[in-house]
């Protein structure tokens, strides 16, 4: 049986601006979702967003649910919609959903605020220690105004990620945080985020397969745009959907594109060569 997000944890969240959820994902799904994207994880640069990129370090995938249909399944569950509408107040729409998997070892990042009031989870696939690279949440800070308040970090109690695959931190973009020194690489995770719906909310267009789409109910659609509510167009929701989800067919276009592409280079230059030193051969000596 699943653990769920309850009334506690939202409580904690309230007051805290963040809550470490211990094993919150089952084992199975995590297996599954990583068994999904495994082949794409081997291509960067992406092609037509097909495969993976690097970005500070990390081999990143984003728009996640073109390719695990099951990650956007467990997003999208229920306790996990109820919480996060439950703080805001308000309907909700998710705004960002990616695979992050860390290259290299880090040093650590340093204390600081993303601003803002979205609800981020960062689900972690394969468990989180300080070696790792665990994120420390500072509780309260999400009240406070970083730009004109002054603090002792000291102060605050901190809330930290330490726990076995599925296990999931909730944190507020405004909460002080930091990212301890990673002395390991390999940390896998799954980040994704809600805001509140509103007519002031900048929603990024975020692309979905059909496959992944199929079974949600009309609650779930909701959080993805996929409905003419609000300030969320009928245009916006077909932008929102990627017509094939990707399969290992796909797969075998995409690395024989890279192939057909280094090998073009190389004749490319070969022939190059071949030229300047016939052009050299012709022109009179000096």
């Amino acid at each position: 049986m699943n653990k769920k997000i309850n009334k506690d944890h939202l409580e904690t969240f309230k007051n805290n601006g963040s809550v470490f959820v211990k094993s919150l994902f089952a084992k199975e799904d995590i297996e599954i979702i990583l068994e999904e994207i495994k082949l794409w994880t081997k291509f960067s640069p992406a092609i037509n967003r097909n495969g993976a990129i690097f970005s500070a370090h990390d081999l990143l995938l984003q728009n996640l649910s073109i390719f695990s249909k099951s990650a956007l399944s467990i997003v999208l569950r229920n306790d996990v919609i109820n919480f996060v509408k439950s703080y805001y107040k308000s309907d909700i729409i998710l705004s960002k959903i990616e695979y992050r998997e860390q290259l290299v070892p880090k040093v650590e990042m340093p204390i600081h605020s993303d601003f803002g009031s979205s609800v981020s989870f960062m689900i972690y696939l394969n468990g989180v220690e300080d070696k790792f690279g665990s994120t420390y949440c500072y509780d309260g800070t999400h009240k406070l105004n970083h730009e004109k308040t002054k603090i002792n970090i000291s102060e605050f109690e901190i809330t930290k990620a330490n726990g076995e695959e599925g296990s999931t931190l909730v944190f507020h973009s405004n909460v002080l945080h930091k990212r301890t020194t990673t002395h390991l690489k390999g940390r896998k995770i799954i980040w994704f985020t809600f805001q509140k719906l509103s007519k002031n909310v900048r929603i990024n267009k975020t692309l979905f397969s059909r496959e992944s789409l199929a079974n949600l109910t009309k609650k779930q659609q909701l959080i993805l745009g996929i409905s003419k509510k609000d300030n969320i167009s009928e245009a916006f929701a077909e932008d929102l959907i990627c017509d094939q989800l990707p399969n290992e067919e796909s797969l075998s276009f995409v690395e024989s594109k890279i192939l057909l592409n280094a090998l073009y280079k190389r004749i490319f230059i070969y022939f190059k060569t071949k030229v300047r030193r016939f052009l050299n051969i012709l022109s009179p000596k000096l």
